[in-house]
């Protein structure tokens, strides 16, 4: 399985409501950039590479992104264990997101090339 690890820093946020302007913000990066926003009972979330906004109540980074490739059938389990098992063992803290079509797993920054070097010694294709 391929491993794609994206360019750039990545930031989670928790924000009080999902306001136009972060909205605005968002929206004025490129299509291949990554940002998601999670709403529960009791917080908004937003990862995003928008190190600071007005809107943040907190912030937490810098992240680096890692993205299983392709599109993963809901019927395939076992994955996301798979990816971050090790990374606990290596005492690596992990935010896992997920979305329709695949499973991603953000480390500290300084913990990502450790990452990558772990999931290559256990099979998985890491460029």
């Amino acid at each position: 399985m391929k491993i794609i690890r994206h360019s750039g820093t990545y930031w989670v946020g928790k924000v009080e409501s999902f306001s136009t302007n972060l909205l605005d913000s968002l929206n004025q990066f490129p299509t291949a950039d990554f940002w998601t926003l999670t709403k529960t009972e009791s917080e908004h979330s937003v990862v995003s590479p928008i190190q600071n906004h007005q809107d943040y109540l907190k912030v937490e980074g810098p992240w680096t992104l890692f993205q299983v490739e392709g599109q993963l059938d809901f019927s395939l389990t076992g994955i996301l264990s798979s990816l971050a098992a090790p990374l606990a063992e290596a005492k690596i803290s992990i935010f896992a997101i997920s979305s329709y079509d695949t499973d991603f797993i953000m480390t500290a920054e300084s913990d990502a090339d450790q990452t990558a070097e772990i999931w290559r010694q256990i099979g998985f294709d890491v460029p």
